[in-house]
């Protein structure tokens, strides 16, 4: 994996900052590897079950869902869970953890 351009990590931190302020996040840094670490605690701290992201998670796995072929619904949920690879993640999000991503077919 290449490292990002001076370029791409400039983009990725004013993105960074721009989400953080819509989001009513103080204390954003403004380095790359500053930011990096800011959103790794923030989401250490915060990350946790909720009904409201529970019933986010549902609305966004039947839209996926809607626009996959039938033979390959089934994969959908493994398949959220291995794009956000982080256990803590998608066990907050009622998705399978690591290990766990063997999709249920009917």
């Amino acid at each position: 994996m290449r490292a990002p351009t001076q370029a791409e990590e400039t983009a990725a931190t004013r993105f960074y900052q721009e989400l953080g302020a819509r989001m009513n996040i103080a204390g954003i840094t403004a380095t790359f590897q500053d930011t990096e670490h800011f959103f790794d605690r923030y989401e250490h701290d915060t990350i946790a079950h909720s009904p409201a992201g529970a019933q986010l998670m549902s609305s966004t796995l039947q839209v996926l869902m809607s626009r996959l072929a039938g033979p390959v619904r089934p994969l959908t949920r493994p398949m959220l869970s291995a794009m956000f690879d982080d256990d803590r993640l998608t066990d907050a999000l009622g998705l399978p953890t690591h290990g766990q991503t063997k999709p249920e077919l009917p």
